[in-house]
């Protein structure tokens, strides 16, 4: 289980301002412990004491932005 998470709101923001990237949302909404930490928390129970430090998923906020954004 990697240490990444892509909340939903960003990633329904990131794909309205990044046009043409459709398929990488596809891809990151397949493994449903990246969005969802409940569901994450569970898959680590089984795991004991075992710790994770959560980082925001690349693509970074600021890649698909201009200085409008």
């Amino acid at each position: 289980m990697f240490n990444h998470t892509l909340p939903q709101q960003f990633l329904t923001e990131f794909l309205n301002v990044a046009r043409g990237l459709e398929d990488m949302g596809k891809r990151v909404r397949n493994p449903p412990a990246i969005m969802d930490l409940e569901a994450r928390f569970r898959m680590m129970d089984d795991f004991g004491e075992h710790g994770q430090v959560i980082l925001l998923a690349a693509p970074t906020a600021g890649l698909p932005a201009t200085p409008v954004v």
